[in-house]
């Protein structure tokens, strides 16, 4: 409705390009405030996910070596060796 009445009062004054441009000012200036707070929301959400995969990837590696780690000594401290 806004917009409809900036045109009106435009072609009455004459000035349909002032008021156009004001219009699309407007509308620039709402879009990048909006993509602002979206990126700022963003942001620390996707650093969280990035470093959740580092964790789980350290964590399955840290797993595959500890299981290695401790199928070496059990087979080491088999109580049949020495027999």
């Amino acid at each position: 409705m806004i917009v409809a009445d900036m045109v009106a009062i435009g072609e009455e004054t004459g000035k349909l390009a002032q008021s156009l441009k004001k219009i699309a000012d407007s509308f620039d200036k709402k879009i990048d405030y909006s993509i602002k707070t979206i990126t700022s929301l963003l942001e620390p959400v996707i650093i969280l996910i990035v470093g959740l995969m580092v964790a789980l990837l350290h964590f399955s590696m840290f797993m595959q070596f500890s299981n290695e780690f401790y199928y070496t000594i059990s087979l080491n401290s088999s109580p049949l060796i020495g027999i």
